[in-house]
């Protein structure tokens, strides 16, 4: 039997009420708790003699050891603490390794003493409410309400609605900056420059001298991304990834960063939170107020590949441009007295290579003996816009050498043997027009 939508409809009114009285219940409840711990914490400063201050969010503490002139603590930094943490009834529930004896004045050869990241690391708010509140070298004692610590589900050794007593010490206090110095000694890197904004720039290969990019220049770039621990959560090996310098599209640190690069360099960056994701850091691997570490190439552009080929070949005054980008250096000029038509067919002979990211050449075909080649037949494997372009400016007996940047060549993709983004450089001749 089919139950019409009001019946629905009167099944829930007539739920309303039960709901409504549990839900009150839930409330009643916690609210009930919520007096209940204020009024427990009450009873523990008076019974201990605490001279305690609260706060707004109900957390009441008292710094027992205060250190004037220690490091106030933020977000981001790196903490070392040493803490006990107990139950009103006395009973410990967690404590760092050696924290008894060290919180007693004492030493401890085994202490061990806990090291998280401030608003980064999982904790319970009135903890961390309290931790802030403190600086390096502090002790405090911070009595935290359930209803910033467990609540009403507690935990495995921490009952539901259970007031949590904690002695803390501060042991260490780093800030984001000293995090960063710390790894760049660690890692024994020689900074390069110190920007304003905090960005360290440590170049590990020099480039070509004088090819630093502006802003809106489209640049390709291949990197790694780790976290200070050396976590990595990026890296891209694939020299087609490009995006325009100084228009937010990428994160500020890289912004400055690659502005102080020359082509075909390779730089570290260490980027202060900021420069980075802040606080929000970013999906699940980058945590917020996270300082990152990048290693980049900044890919030397096509262009800059062809012109370093021709210098280093002794092409320089001899090359000659179109405006499509091909470059061509006549090595012999030929008899023939006409040019090949779009659609005509061609004889040719030739050697063809492609740049590789260092700018040494890679011969990728090699023709000997002459072939075939019909100028509009795209589907040739052999085909590409710009050698069609350049075949087209010779004459029977013409060689030439041939430069194209591969968006007239193979194109992003490449093909077969070549890689995409190759420059191509050809050395032709030809033979015949059929």
């Amino acid at each position: 039997m089919k139950i019409s939508n009001q019946f629905w409809s009167y099944l829930g009114l007539a739920f309303l009420p039960l709901l409504a009285g549990c839900f009150a219940n839930d409330v009643d409840e916690i609210e009930e708790s919520r007096r209940l711990n204020d009024a427990q914490i009450q009873e523990y400063i008076s019974t201990q003699g605490l001279n305690a201050t609260g706060t707004e969010s109900g957390l009441f503490y008292q710094i027992t050891n205060p250190n004037p002139t220690g490091q106030a603590i933020e977000n981001g930094d790196s903490v070392r603490v040493h803490f006990v943490n107990r139950l009103l009834s006395g009973t410990i529930v967690d404590s760092t390794r050696g924290a008894l004896r060290i919180l007693d004045g004492q030493s401890a050869s085994n202490e061990r003493p806990d090291r998280f990241l401030v608003g980064i690391t999982s904790m319970p708010v009135g903890l961390l409410e309290g931790i802030k509140l403190m600086k390096e070298g502090e002790r405090a004692t911070i009595l935290v309400p359930s209803y910033l610590a467990f609540g009403q589900n507690g935990n495995s050794n921490i009952p539901p609605f259970a007031v949590l007593i904690y002695d803390i010490l501060i042991k260490e206090v780093k800030s984001e900056e000293e995090q960063i110095e710390e790894y760049i000694s660690n890692k024994n890197l020689s900074v390069t420059e110190l920007t304003e904004s905090g960005l360290r720039y440590i170049r590990l290969t020099e480039g070509t001298a004088n090819t630093k990019v502006d802003d809106n220049t489209t640049i390709f770039v291949t990197y790694t991304g780790t976290l200070l621990n050396d976590t990595q959560f990026d890296r891209n090996t694939d020299t087609t990834f490009s995006f325009a310098l100084g228009q937010g599209r990428v994160i500020a640190g890289w912004d400055e960063g690659l502005k102080l690069m020359n082509q075909g360099e390779t730089a570290t960056f260490v980027i202060p939170s900021k420069l980075a994701y802040g606080s929000a850091g970013s999906g699940a691997n980058i945590p917020a107020f996270a300082p990152l570490s990048f290693t980049l190439t900044l890919v030397k552009s096509e262009r800059q590949q062809l012109f370093e080929y021709i210098a280093a070949n002794g092409l320089n005054g001899d090359t000659t441009s179109t405006g499509s980008g091909l470059l061509y250096a006549v090595e012999q000029v030929g008899t023939g007295t006409q040019n090949p038509l779009p659609s005509s067919t061609v004889q040719i002979r030739f050697t063809a290579s492609y740049l590789k990211s260092d700018g040494s050449p890679q011969i990728f075909e090699q023709i000997t003996t002459p072939v075939n080649l019909t100028l509009d037949n795209t589907t040739d494997s052999r085909y590409n816009v710009g050698l069609v372009e350049g075949l087209r400016l010779m004459k029977v007996g013409d060689r030439r050498i041939f430069l194209m940047p591969s968006s007239i060549g193979f194109g992003n993709s490449g093909r077969g043997a070549v890689p995409g983004r190759a420059p191509l450089i050809y050395s032709i001749e030809l033979v015949n027009i059929l």
